[in-house]
């Protein structure tokens, strides 16, 4: 799917993938202030149009955390996670379709 903008004479036209990332930062941005605000290293986003069967994505909380400019946070979860599980966030997929 693909979204258009147009405005005096201009268009411009933008991925599912990047609306879905914008959606997941404006969550992040919204809740981040929250008393009981949190997060595990995966976030699902899901598309839903009428008459369609929804689509879901997974979303790497590492890298949303870095776009939302919540770098401290990001490089936090990053160190946790490489030291319980061996896995380094920053090496992992940035999203993946269910």
């Amino acid at each position: 799917m693909k979204i258009k903008v147009k405005s005096c004479g201009n268009t411009e036209t933008f991925t599912e993938e990047e609306v879905l990332r914008e959606a997941v930062v404006k969550y992040l941005l919204k809740h981040r202030s929250d008393n009981n605000f949190s997060l595990g290293v995966i976030m699902e986003c899901t598309v839903e149009i009428p008459k369609r069967k929804p689509k879901s994505y997974l979303f790497n909380t590492y890298y949303m955390l870095k776009l939302a400019k919540m770098n401290k946070y990001a490089e936090k979860m990053r160190y946790v996670f490489l030291k319980q599980y061996g896995v380094d966030l920053r090496e992992e997929a940035t999203m993946a379709p269910i």
